[in-house]
């Protein structure tokens, strides 16, 4: 016999699989089939419906209706409080439409790329190349050495191969 799928929203410890298919979580009866295991129902998205009660939940479930970039109108007032660092505005509507948030992207942080250095490996040493490039490096076929985070370089041994920028 084939059983449809469960109108409700929970699922069974693995113990009791389908006997809630049959009764919702608060009618099951103890002894319905001749289990003897304890049927504990849980509800599938506990964490989803707490964080919709939090603002952030809110933020996350909410719809964009406009991005604005920090010359327009609109946004003209979050310009002259974060000035430079503010990156767009959005404007906001949370799912039940009763209210609108009103979120800012700020830049907090500003640092340069770090350059990866470049690593001489021979052309027989096919072992090696297939470390360095298992690291995540790249190939310079202009300057025909790898380039490779210094971290990596450090993690794989290779200090005394590292080729001067200059060379």
């Amino acid at each position: 016999m084939r059983m449809s799928p469960s109108p409700y929203k929970y699922r069974t410890n693995s113990i009791a699989s389908g006997i809630f298919n049959r009764y919702p979580p608060a009618f099951h009866p103890a002894k319905c089939c001749g289990c003897r295991e304890i049927n504990i129902a849980f509800d599938i998205q506990p964490q989803r419906r707490a964080a919709a009660d939090s603002a952030s939940g809110a933020l996350a479930e909410s719809v964009v209706l406009k991005k604005l970039s920090p010359t327009t109108p609109g946004a003209k007032r979050f310009a002259t409080r974060y000035g430079q660092t503010l990156v767009c505005v959005r404007y906001r509507e949370d799912p039940q439409g009763k209210r609108r948030l009103t979120t800012v992207e700020l830049i907090v942080d500003e640092r340069p790329l770090p350059v990866p250095a470049g690593v001489r490996i021979a052309y027989e040493e096919s072992e090696l190349r297939r470390q360095v490039k298992a690291a995540g490096g790249i190939w310079d076929a202009k300057r025909k050495l790898w380039r490779l985070p210094k971290t990596m370089i450090r993690k794989l041994k290779l200090e005394n191969r590292v080729v001067s920028e200059d060379a």
